[in-house]
């Protein structure tokens, strides 16, 4: 929920700002806001399914998942039947999810065969089957949402093609967005294949910013840019924020400096 509220907030102070998007693209929690900004339910409704879901989702069995430098073909072989592959990040590291037990096994195997791999900071294993009991309850929920076509294209994680109108009013995607698996990286394919365009990731840390420069040819993006220092870091979140801003107008954002800087200036008091 948390993460919800700071995607949207910090995607709203960027258009306040000037600088609106032609397309977006979300991971899968981030398509949930991705879908709130372009007007596919209301903000309020939007927390409301989010937080509904997190719980739902909070209360299932343990687990664990792992990344993994594998492509698609090669991590579906390896993983087999006792587990679930639930990311394609790049075209060449995907994230396998299922119990402690099998995700230790696969951690086994992979350092064998000299293969990098690391385990997430999750409690659960989600995007998995063990999530197939809170699909029917999400659905259920979202049900109850008023669910309208999007005013700004953005790409389905789940297909990897442009969101349509069928998946935007649709009950049953949104709950899938527990289960399914996250095809991010031929998402991205879609959002950049027919433009060249600056990416802007407005949740914290890089992550995605990461993800998006191994998993497309870095010469179809003119730039990529971080609103946030991670976790980790201790850059000043301020002039991480300015020095994005910055980054934006090199390449072409509109800016309303006005809105940037409202008047005044900061004077440091004894």
């Amino acid at each position: 929920t948390s993460l919800f509220l700071l995607e949207y907030t910090f995607a709203r102070l960027w258009m306040r700002w000037g600088v609106k998007p032609d397309a977006m693209i979300g991971h899968s929690l981030g398509e949930f806001t991705a879908a709130s900004i372009a007007g596919v339910f209301t903000f309020e409704d939007g927390l409301s399914l989010v937080a509904a879901r997190a719980r739902l989702m909070q209360a299932q069995p343990p687990g664990a998942m792992l990344a993994m430098r594998l492509p698609e073909d090669e991590a579906r072989a390896l993983i087999g039947e006792t587990l679930d592959l639930a990311a394609i990040n790049t075209p060449s590291l995907c994230v396998a999810s299922g119990s402690d037990e099998t995700i230790a096994a696969l951690e086994r195997e992979l350092a064998a065969r000299r293969v990098g791999c690391r385990r997430l900071n999750t409690s659960h294993a989600f995007h998995s089957r063990a999530m197939d009991p809170v699909v029917d309850q999400i659905e259920a929920i979202a049900r109850g949402i008023c669910l309208s076509t999007a005013s700004i294209p953005y790409a389905s994680c789940l297909t990897g093609a442009w969101s349509d109108a069928a998946q935007q009013t649709s009950p049953h995607y949104w709950a899938s967005h527990s289960r399914a698996q996250v095809r991010f990286a031929q998402a991205l394919e879609t959002v950049v294949s027919d433009r060249q365009p600056v990416l802007l990731e407005v949740g914290p840390g890089r992550t995605l910013s990461m993800l998006a420069a191994q998993a497309t040819n870095k010469k179809a993006i003119r730039a990529i840019v971080t609103s946030l220092p991670g976790a980790q870091e201790s850059a000043d979140p301020r002039r991480q924020l300015a020095l994005a801003a910055g980054e934006l107008w090199k390449h072409g954002a509109p800016l309303d400096w006005s809105a940037l800087d409202p008047g005044g200036r900061r004077t440091p008091l004894p």
